[in-house]
């Protein structure tokens, strides 16, 4: 996972807040799910760039999850 700092306005961040504590979330889950939607949003204007963002992040998500595997095989050793 990669931490990427944004910066919203007072009332954008209220918002934000509201709508997570509604949804029974953090803030920080909220701001994920927005982006998510996003990228599903604009699909339709260039969706062969959603279907090759969409499979990038499945194979890197893969990775990652085998490194951690590897990892924790090698601590049980």
């Amino acid at each position: 996972m990669v931490k990427i700092e944004i910066t919203l306005s007072e009332p954008e961040a209220a918002a934000l807040r509201e709508l997570a504590e509604q949804a029974g979330i953090s803030a920080e889950e909220a701001a994920v799910k927005c982006i998510r939607h996003v990228l599903k949003e604009v699909s339709p204007v260039n969706p062969q760039f959603y279907s090759q963002l969409r499979s990038r992040l499945f194979w890197e998500h893969l990775r990652h999850l085998n490194a951690v595997l590897r990892q924790s095989k090698r601590g049980e050793q």
